[in-house]
């Protein structure tokens, strides 16, 4: 079932106008993403249980990408837009975030005995009042 047309957004102060595509169902689409999966079933997974926000700032070129997925109906917003990318991202690039995952583990353990080895020096030499 094809989606309505959405009327254009008013640009925002000091952004260029958006030009408006047609709008494209999702389920009629055969488009594969990262695993293999179609994009409707990348897009519902990449928005399930979303519970945590963050800001950051894009290029012109990531913003034009994001700004595609919701002009073609593909998002309903830039929000949900740029969870997806995020996701495919990080999909992509699995065995470094393997790899990330395994160093920031050994970090944090690192990081706590290095602490047990300062926590009994602390308790020992309390500061001397002058």
């Amino acid at each position: 079932m094809a989606k309505a047309p959405q009327k254009p957004k008013a640009p925002r102060k000091g952004r260029r106008p958006r030009k408006p595509l047609a709008i494209i169902d999702p389920d009629d689409l055969q488009v594969c993403c990262v695993g293999g999966s179609r994009l409707r079933e990348a897009m519902e997974e990449a928005l399930t249980d979303r519970e945590h926000v963050i800001m950051c700032r894009v290029h012109e070129g990531t913003l034009a990408s994001i700004d595609m997925l919701v002009e073609a109906g593909l998002a309903d917003s830039r929000s949900s837009a740029a969870a997806f990318l995020i996701q495919e991202g990080i999909k992509a690039d699995a065995p470094l975030f393997v790899r990330i995952k395994d160093v920031t583990t050994k970090i944090a353990a690192l990081k706590n005995e290095l602490r047990r080895l300062v926590e009994p020096a602390e308790r020992e030499d309390p500061p001397k009042a002058s």
